[in-house]
């Protein structure tokens, strides 16, 4: 959790140019900005966050987990970059299989749409036909009465 300035220990505070040159180590230093924050944990580990300006990470953090024996100085654990609330992240992993299942599911919904269309379509042409030739006939009989002679 993210801790008021007085809650950090003084040592942990003071851990910042140790945390920034640990980062240093696996980021270029432009890539790093400020202090943003520093997180304690009841074990004695504080983490502090510094903002990231990598390209393809926004909202991502630079994070070095710093932590202090008793009697000696402080010591870096871990670096790495960590997404930030309303970071742009990957979706979940979905296994091969469910995401396969879930494709032949569309796949089988598409064709089914497709064939009711088609059946439709042909319904539509038959219809079209049918009154296509009644018309005809109408035509026809209308035609052969008003001839001359044709009573």
């Amino acid at each position: 959790m993210s801790e008021p300035r007085s809650l950090v220990p003084d040592w942990a505070a003071g851990a910042e140019d140790l945390a920034r040159r640990a980062l240093c180590e696996v980021a270029e230093e432009e890539q790093i900005g400020g202090l943003q924050r520093i997180d304690t944990a009841e074990d004695g580990v504080c983490v502090l966050r510094f903002a990231a300006d990598v390209p393809g990470y926004p909202g991502w953090m630079w994070a070095a987990a710093v932590t202090r024996v008793e009697g000696h100085e402080p010591t870096v654990l871990e670096v790495e970059l960590l997404p930030d609330e309303g970071a742009l992240v990957p979706p979940h992993w979905v296994p091969w299989s469910q995401r396969f299942a879930e494709y032949r599911e569309r796949r089988a919904t598409e064709l089914r749409e497709r064939r009711v269309a088609r059946t439709l379509q042909a319904a539509q042409v038959e219809d079209a036909a049918a009154a296509e030739s009644e018309e005809g006939h109408e035509t026809d009989s209308a035609v052969t009465s008003t001839e001359p002679g044709g009573e």
